[in-house]
This record gives C-alpha cells, sequence and structure tokens, in this order.
C-alpha cells in the first residue's frame, strides 16, 4: 500500500458496535493507523448496520457479537447476506477459541479479541481481510 500522506488509501469501515467505550477506543486505533485513512460509519445496533450497508458501500466491517438486537452465535450468519463481498472482521470480549471457529465457519473472515487489540493488529487484520476478498472475487471471475 502506498505510504506517503498525499498517496494513501482511503478504507471505507463499518463499526457495529454497541459499547460506546469500545467504540471510542476501536476508533481511535483506526486513527493511529498511518497507512490508510480510515473513514469510519458506526452504528449501535445490528439493525443500523444492516441499513448502512444497504445505503452505501465498505471495504469492510469491524463486527462486535455482543449486539442489544442479536443472540451471539447469529450475529455472523445474520450480516453474512447483507455483506457480500465486504470482509467480516468479529471483534469480541470473549477469547473463545470455539467462538472464534464458529464465527469463522459462519463466513467471517477474522476474530480478534478485543483485550489485545492495537492499531497495527486492525491495520493487519483490515489489510488482509480486503485482499482476501479482492482475490475470491478476481478468482470467481475467472471461473465464469
Amino acid at each position: 500500500m502506498p505510504s506517503g500522506p498525499a498517496e494513501r488509501t482511503t478504507i471505507r469501515v463499518l463499526l457495529i458496535e454497541d459499547d460506546e467505550a469500545h467504540a471510542w477506543f476501536i476508533s481511535r486505533y483506526l486513527k493511529q493507523v498511518e497507512n490508510m485513512r480510515i473513514a469510519l460509519s458506526h452504528a449501535a445496533t445490528l439493525a443500523d448496520g444492516l441499513r448502512l450497508l444497504a445505503s452505501q458501500p465498505f471495504d469492510a466491517v469491524l463486527l462486535d457479537l455482543r449486539l442489544p438486537d442479536s443472540d451471539i452465535d447469529e450475529t455472523v450468519s445474520r450480516i453474512i447476506p447483507h455483506a457480500l463481498n465486504v470482509p467480516i472482521i468479529v471483534l469480541s470480549t470473549l477469547e473463545d477459541p470455539s467462538l472464534a471457529k464458529s464465527a469463522l465457519e459462519q463466513g467471517a473472515e477474522d476474530y480478534l479479541w478485543k483485550g489485545n487489540l492495537s492499531s497495527e493488529l486492525l491495520y493487519r487484520a483490515i489489510q488482509h481481510a480486503i485482499e482476501r476478498q479482492l482475490r475470491r472475487i478476481r478468482e470467481d471471475a475467472s471461473r465464469k
């Protein structure tokens, strides 16, 4: 990715997070990323996140599993049909391998524990998720 200030790419990220303190910390981490400019949109419920996904394009979604309008075990499966070609990165306070495995099996690109977040970790997760998604889109297009 380009690294000069005028050459930085803008990445459109949707954060679906109901905890205001967590949303604030995540937005601070994203503002500290030097290699990309982040245009961050925020929704506090899954329903609001789905409305935003339907109304504008995003390059990635950062998704909390514990939302007031969705059960932990169904949040990923509920968003996947609405986020076609948009990678989902789950952010959770639960450091639970079985929950992480389930989220990935349902279609999430990554599962990050909030207690271990940093600007660098978020940057790499977003960058790699977008790259993997683009690779899949190209492979699907070449098969047609």
